[in-house]
This record gives structure tokens, C-alpha cells and sequence, in this order.
């Protein structure tokens, strides 16, 4: 497996064909890195969304009559 420049993982290496040519890996290849990228996907999500809790606190939704007092 190499390391792309984004420094995500590719299947290139595994098949012998170029990182671009996912779609064209043997099925069993293209399943595991279609999961691959979406564990990826969800980690980066949850990772954004613990750093915006971090950063500025749990959020909460005030009551319409308390604003603006």
C-alpha cells in the first residue's frame, strides 16, 4: 500500500495498477477500500465535530422567550 499526497491509503500497491485506478482493482479490493474510505470518513467526522465541542462547549438551544433579554 502506498501513501497518496492527501496521505490517504490506496490500493495501488496491492494490485500493481496506479492509486487512480481504484475502480478497476478486483471486487473484494474495490469493497475494502470503499470501506476503508468510509471509516475514514466517519473518524474525520466525529474528530470535527470533538473539536468543535472542545473549542467552544457543549451545545445547547436557548428558549425562544430568553433571547434577546
Amino acid at each position: 500500500m502506498t501513501n497518496g499526497p492527501t496521505g490517504l491509503t490506496s490500493v495501488g500497491g496491492l494490485t500493481g495498477q496506479a492509486a487512480s485506478d481504484v475502480g478497476q482493482a478486483a471486487p473484494q479490493w474495490a469493497v475494502t477500500a470503499g470501506l476503508l474510505l468510509l471509516a475514514e470518513l466517519v473518524a474525520s467526522g466525529l474528530g470535527a465535530l470533538t473539536l468543535l465541542r472542545a473549542a467552544h462547549g457543549r451545545p445547547y438551544a436557548e428558549r425562544a422567550a430568553d433571547v434577546g433579554t
